[in-house]
């Protein structure tokens, strides 16, 4: 079972994000902006799209040295300078992690799109037949978060960086370096951000197929031994399995590809987070900008955590809308499937 050739799927809606993704030198695709499928993405290590990224954020470190020689004033606040070190340990392994990982990135982008490409109108999908709120929900308003979340944590960093870079060195001097240091926020915001933007279309995909089993009547009932099912009933439940399963490994692929990343990355938030509420405690100066870039990184933090839990929660919602299905009422074919 086949969407028509004509449906808009999740390549369609992403392949805008992942060019601008491209240009900011993460998660390089080798050829997204000649790719029509998602199958024909290439990932090399030793490709231009690598040697882009690498040039951008070697040009940032580079620049970095080049104004402030990475000369940071000791005596002002110890706990400020962890942050700042802590910031720049982070916008390293998310380097490593966008560059190295993300070879695995076209199997989880793939997947996602095959759930699309498999849509029959079996499935209630609110916004599968209007391509431009589709384009507006998983194109435009992720985009606009991004730049918000980016120019937020650009600014902000910058603002912590300038209090930490000796005057000395000249206002002109202070000022270039601290922005560049700006710059390396890219890697510290979008990694979690596409994480965050993947987890909640798993998360839709999965809604869409509950929606569907409750709303037409494919769900069992405790309270009703009385329930007639629909005739297409096994064979519903057949694809319901396939789709399900299809949304299980998107889950499988992206756990593996954010795992050991997501522990790394929480760790250097933690760490930010005590040096940040250390420096509110010991220097009052600083307050301003530390309690932002402080509740900007607890915000993106909680928002992986919570899209995390919803996605568990609507993948096993199956097995509640299932329970209670007279299996008396039902073909052998339809009481395999309900029970595989």
């Amino acid at each position: 079972m086949q969407s028509s050739p004509e449906a808009k799927t999740f390549y369609w809606y992403f392949k805008p994000i992942a060019l601008v993704c491209k240009i900011l030198g993460v998660f390089p695709l080798q050829n997204i902006l000649k790719a029509k499928n998602p199958k024909d993405i290439k990932v090399r290590i030793f490709s231009f799209a690598h040697l882009y990224s690498f040039f951008i954020f070697a040009s940032m470190v580079y620049m970095i040295f080049y104004f402030s020689g990475f000369m940071f004033n000791y005596n002002k606040s110890v706990y400020l300078l962890i942050v700042v070190c802590v910031m720049i340990l982070r916008s390293f392994v998310c380097f490593l992690f966008c560059g190295s990982l993300s070879s695995k990135l076209p199997i989880l982008i793939r997947l996602l799109d095959t759930f699309d490409r498999k849509k029959t109108p079996l499935l209630i999908d609110k916004n599968g037949n209007n391509v431009l709120r589709s384009f507006a929900l998983w194109t435009v308003l992720p985009m606009v978060t991004g730049f918000i979340a980016i120019g937020i944590s650009f600014m902000e960093s910058a603002q912590v960086v300038l209090e930490t870079i000796p005057p000395e060195l000249g206002a002109t001097n202070v000022a270039v370096a601290a922005y560049f240091f700006g710059g390396l926020s890219i890697w510290q915001v979008l990694p979690l951000l596409m994480y965050i933007y993947f987890s909640i279309k798993i998360k839709s995909n999965f809604d869409i197929i509950n929606d569907t089993i409750a709303r037409k009547g494919y769900s069992g009932c405790i309270f009703d031994e009385d329930i007639k099912y629909p005739e297409d009933m096994a064979e519903a439940m057949e694809y319901f399995r396939h789709m399900h399963n299809v949304c299980s490994k998107s889950v499988h692929v992206l756990g593996t590809f954010y795992g050991n990343f997501m522990a790394i990355d929480q760790f250097c938030i933690i760490v930010m987070v005590i040096a940040n509420i250390c420096t509110f405690i010991n220097d009052k100066g600083h307050d301003s900008h530390l309690l932002t870039l402080t509740i900007f990184n607890i915000l993106v933090v909680v928002a992986v955590l919570v899209i995390s839990h919803q996605i568990k929660d609507s993948g096993t919602k199956i097995v509640d809308l299932l329970h209670g299905i007279v299996f008396s009422r039902v073909s052998e074919k339809c009481r395999t499937e309900v029970s595989t």
